[in-house]
């Protein structure tokens, strides 16, 4: 995803998950170089605690992008799949 879309997915996401999620770090990282198509691809990086509440909530917003969620050292990554 973009930037514009990186920007409005987090802006989807503060709306819709605002009383279940804590953010304490965010950030816009370039997908793995082995497998990035493009300079455009990036993931969406949030340090969170996900528990099944916020993962109910988020699983709609992903699916509405096609956008698929990892977990990762207390963080939750959404990347594009490829």
């Amino acid at each position: 995803m973009n930037r514009q879309e990186a920007i409005a997915l987090l802006r989807e996401i503060l709306e819709a998950c605002s009383e279940l999620i804590e953010m304490n770090y965010v950030s816009l990282n370039p997908a793995d170089a082995q497998i990035r198509k493009n300079a455009d691809d990036n993931e969406l990086h949030i340090k969170c605690v996900l528990d099944e509440r916020l993962r109910q909530c988020l699983t709609p917003i992903l699916e509405k992008h096609q956008l698929r969620m990892k977990e990762s050292k207390g963080s939750i990554i959404i990347y594009a799949p490829k």
